[in-house]
């Protein structure tokens, strides 16, 4: 019996430090909320994406290359997909308001360049790139993805055979911040907006496997 009551108090200490640490992200993000970020962990990650029409690019594009170190546009996609509902919207008014202070401080793009310029930030391109990225970083956290879901159907199945969907979903939210904290600890890089990113495409991506081993545990059970 005490060693029940002190699993549960560590798992009640576990989940308030969990949501204290996503409150203090979520003030972050509000104090930012104005701002987007120049670069960050989605910026330098590293993947090989495929890049569109490279021949239509100048092999030496000094003020594209300016442009790329003043802002990645990943981060306005980022910032976009909190933000707004219209997210292509948002991404295309921002770009351009950015891409115009750009020109007012660096000069006027030749023509050619300037087209080169909006084709490689197009919003479909960048939603590509941040979407391929996301990819990669679910697959590597697959296996702890798997892990919690497995020892959660295992204790369900034992201690709630009559509301195992509740069951399942009961740790969700503290689960999926535990990874992501321990992913964030390992990429300091990560900015505020990447963290509440990450913070939904993890949940999310948890939240449906515990759905799929909840109705597998209800056919086990036959309920």
């Amino acid at each position: 019996m005490e060693c029940v009551m002190k699993f549960e108090k560590f798992v009640t200490m576990s989940t308030f430090q969990a949501f204290l640490m996503f409150v203090c992200a979520i003030m972050i993000v509000s104090c930012q909320k104005k701002n987007i970020h120049q670069n960050g962990y989605f910026s330098h990650y590293s993947l090989n994406i495929q890049q569109r029409s490279p021949a239509s690019i100048s092999p030496t594009p000094i003020q594209i290359g300016q442009f790329d170190q003043t802002q990645d546009s990943k981060q306005i996609y980022i910032y976009c997909s909190q933000n707004s509902l219209k997210v292509r919207q948002c991404y295309e008014h921002h770009f351009n308001q950015i891409l115009s202070d750009f020109i007012n401080t660096y000069g006027a793009l030749e023509p050619e360049k300037l087209i080169s310029l909006k084709e490689k930030n197009r919003f479909d391109i960048v939603q590509s790139e941040v979407q391929k990225i996301q990819s990669d970083i679910l697959e590597k956290l697959n296996l702890k993805l798997k892990s919690i879901v497995s020892k959660r159907e295992e204790f369900c199945g034992v201690n709630s055979k009559i509301n195992p969907e509740k069951c399942m979903s009961q740790y969700l939210e503290r689960d999926s911040l535990a990874i992501l904290n321990a992913y964030q600890y390992e990429n300091k890089r990560m900015n505020g907006h990447e963290y509440i990113y990450l913070k939904n495409i993890i949940h999310n991506d948890l939240k449906a496997k515990l759905e799929v081993s909840s109705e597998a545990l209800k056919k086990k059970l036959q309920l």
